[in-house]
């Protein structure tokens, strides 16, 4: 009769554990979805070449630009992919492990209902690299959300443009960056320069709208 008990016990322990988590996961899942083009995006030399030849070719020569830009982010998204490139999984962890497991990420598609109507949510506008200029067209990872409180408020977060110091006294990270050549061919590179980039972007996001 008492192994009855503890069973019982034990079994009834367990469902109040589970359906704690489960209310737990609920209330602190953050969604986050994508905006399109959902994939690996360049901005450099293609931009600089548009404007150039603007003045000669009109529109046409923009839209080269945005292709020779397009053609160099296919250049770079072979090597990332074989790296195991995956923007998902670099926003999940991070937003667990800034939060100290206290919030979760929940993808568009994953939950049962509309997570993006509820706050606070995550969209992410644009991801990628950016030239930086300097030698070797030395690149950056790129990286633009928009963190949404509440209907009326909401935040925008530029990587790398509000982390590079504007004068000697600003305490801002170091921006990190390769050669544009080892990007193409090493996506390990890639895989890096991201990861770092998120894990900057998200620690300030869930240090000012997480953390209340």
């Amino acid at each position: 009769m008492k192994k009855r008990i503890i069973l019982l016990s034990l079994i009834v322990a367990q469902l109040v554990v589970g359906c704690s988590s489960f209310y737990g996961d609920e209330s602190s899942a953050v969604a986050v979805h994508f905006s399109e083009p959902n994939r690996i995006q360049f901005q450099g030399k293609g931009a600089g070449a548009g404007f150039a030849l603007m003045s000669t070719m009109g529109p046409v020569g923009i839209a080269l630009g945005v292709a020779i830009d397009v053609g160099i982010a296919k250049d770079i998204q072979e090597p990332a992919r074989v790296s195991g490139f995956d923007m998902n999984s670099y926003i999940s962890q991070s937003i667990e492990t800034q939060s100290q497991a206290a919030w979760k990420a929940v993808f568009l598609g994953e939950a049962s209902r509309d997570l993006t109507a509820e706050f606070p949510n995550i969209e992410i506008k644009r991801y990628g690299f950016k030239t930086t200029g300097g030698a070797n067209d030395a690149t950056s990872a790129e990286l633009v959300i928009l963190v949404k409180v509440s209907q009326a408020e909401q935040f925008e977060y530029h990587y790398l443009n509000d982390f590079i110091a504007t004068d000697e006294n600003s305490q801002r990270d170091v921006i990190p960056s390769y050669p544009l050549a080892d990007l193409k061919s090493d996506g390990a590179l890639s895989v890096l320069l991201m990861k770092q980039a998120v894990d900057s972007v998200m620690a300030k996001v869930v240090d000012r709208h997480l953390n209340l």
